[in-house]
């Protein structure tokens, strides 16, 4: 059987077969070469902050919770209290260095994006966020200081976060 022969006899499968190697090659290159979906970049200025929004489960308000700047720049006359505050941890937990806990709160600083965390665990939230607070201001920092370091407040448990719908995650007066 010569090409002329298998043309004349099979000449459309021969075309849907070919139209279906196409296809799926034009499909599989548009898979490869998809356009990629835009991330977010990062804040143009370090004292920018994102503002995540997350539903209180028992009030539905909605909690706004200010996210650290990213790889934010302490400020020279800061670094050397910064580094009294980190000279004195607790533990190590998979890099983060916990610095203080209470039954109320704990204070853990993350280097990677350079960050202290407050963890509030029960009620009152803006109480034991005053006491943190107050437990910086012990290495020498002035509250205004609390606003120019990396520092987040947070409280994790859903029920209690819908107790205090008005928490704010940054120093107060910041």
């Amino acid at each position: 059987m010569n090409l002329t022969e298998i043309r004349s006899k099979y000449g459309l499968l021969l075309i849907i077969g070919g139209t279906i190697v196409i296809a799926l090659t034009a499909a599989s290159l548009f898979y490869i070469y998809r356009p990629k979906p835009k991330t977010q970049k990062a804040p143009a200025s370090q004292t920018e902050t994102q503002q995540e929004t997350i539903p209180s489960p028992s009030t539905g308000k909605l909690n706004k919770v200010v996210a650290p700047p990213q790889n934010q720049t302490v400020p020279p006359d800061l670094q050397q209290i910064q580094q009294k505050i980190l000279n004195n941890p607790i533990a190590n937990v998979n890099g983060d260095i916990i610095l203080k806990t209470t039954d109320s709160y704990e204070v853990k600083y993350v280097p990677g994006p350079n960050v202290f965390f407050i963890t509030i665990f029960k009620n009152p939230a803006d109480s034991f966020k005053k006491e943190a607070q107050n437990w910086f201001l012990t290495f020498g920092l002035q509250q205004k200081d609390l606003c120019n370091l990396p520092i987040r407040f947070l409280i994790r448990d859903f029920k209690l976060r819908g107790q205090n719908p008005n928490f704010s995650s940054t120093p107060d007066g910041c």
